[in-house]
């Protein structure tokens, strides 16, 4: 396994988000230019990072391009930070396979 680059195709994915069901990749990918956001932990930074893009998410639209977060957390803590987003948070992730 080698790790993804700057203007890379990330490989077939699917996971499952709090409130938008199962996202396929990259098929399910609804803007022809996605923001893809892995981390290990929500914390204040992530959480004020979001607040950011839902702030310009008509702008980011209006250009072509959509927003999807993936953590390594828990159900239970990510349904708290989802139900203030516009957009899918996968929840759950690891790095290695399942």
């Amino acid at each position: 396994n080698q790790p993804l680059t700057s203007g890379d195709t990330l490989p077939e994915l699917t996971l499952t988000t709090v409130a938008h069901g199962q996202q396929h990749w990259p098929s399910g990918f609804e803007q022809p230019l996605n923001l893809v956001l892995f981390f290990a932990g929500i914390g204040d930074l992530i959480v004020a990072g979001f607040g950011c893009y839902e702030e310009r998410r008509d702008a980011f639209l209006n250009e072509g391009v959509g927003f999807f977060a993936a953590s390594v957390d828990t159900l239970e803590d990510s349904r708290a930070v989802a139900q203030d987003l516009s957009f899918p948070l996968a929840y759950g992730i690891s790095r290695k396979p399942r």
